[in-house]
């Protein structure tokens, strides 16, 4: 196995599918992420929500509202772009996507900024917030019953005795129910997911994609981890390969894998 060297994550949600439209502007793309792929060049990844684009505008900009230029057209269901020029090292740029059929142009995705580095950088990993746990509210404690007052003893005095009046017995006071308790919150397991591209090419760079997302991108390595996946549920994972020049393969054919409780997880896939 190769060692492991530069690894990119880029983390996205994860969608399955692409909603379903009438002829009109074709939906925007989303999940736009960026990455330093090697000194001098930018690697692009979104995913693609339409299903009747034309193409799909890339553009380049020096402020995130500033003017933007085209940069790049490309065909449609193009999900990764590579700018082989952002640009002067230490300089940060900005980049959007937008898609176009007949009916005019889409919006554009969320805009993301990257400063243009020597070294490509690996993306930090975010960690799943774990559910609340309700607190129960304490029981009530119920208030004494009251004993009625004993009747006075009559006088011996020889005065006829006046009848003593009888004690009016205090009402029981009935205990209100305790309140039910909040049930725990069952916080949901995730779990990181190691993907090995079995037998890699040397030189060659990879693309991990998660339900037709783009989730990581190997660059001289062959195993990378991908994160917070739901336990119990089933992901689709694909991957691609970029050769020397940066011309990327067509995609590998979708493995299905459910995510487990075990702590240490793998999947071989193999590269187009």
């Amino acid at each position: 196995m190769a060692p492991k060297l530069n690894i990119i994550v880029l983390l996205l949600c994860c969608a399955c599918s692409k909603p379903a439209q009438n002829a009109a502007q074709p939906i925007a793309p989303s999940n736009l992420v960026a990455a330093q792929l090697e000194p001098g060049q930018i690697r692009l990844g979104w995913k693609d929500n339409s299903s009747d684009e034309a193409n799909f505008i890339v553009q380049r900009g020096t402020a995130p509202s500033g003017t933007f230029g085209k940069i790049a057209v490309l065909a449609p269901n193009t999900t990764g772009y590579t700018d082989p020029k952002p640009g002067q090292t230490g300089n940060t740029v900005y980049y959007r996507v937008q898609a176009v059929n007949a009916q005019g142009f889409g919006p554009f995705t969320n805009t993301v900024e990257i400063i243009i580095g020597a070294t490509p950088t690996a993306s930090p990993t975010a960690s799943p917030t774990p559910s609340p746990t309700g607190t129960p509210t304490p029981s009530q404690t119920p208030t004494p019953t009251a004993s009625p007052s004993p009747s006075p003893t009559p006088s011996t005095t020889p005065v006829p005795p006046t009848p003593s009046p009888t004690a009016t017995p205090t009402p029981t006071v009935t205990p209100s129910p305790s309140p039910t308790p909040t049930p725990t919150a069952t916080p949901v397991q995730t779990r990181t997911v190691t993907v090995v591209i079995v037998d890699p090419t040397p030189g060659h760079t990879y693309e991990i994609y998660c339900n037709g997302a783009m989730v990581a991108v190997l660059n001289g390595a062959d195993e990378v981890g991908v994160p917070n996946l739901v336990v119990g549920q089933t992901y689709q994972f694909a991957n691609r390969v970029l050769d020397a020049n940066r011309i990327p393969s067509p995609m590998s054919s979708p493995v299905s894998y459910t995510v487990t409780a075990a702590t240490t997880q793998q999947l071989d896939i193999e590269h187009p």
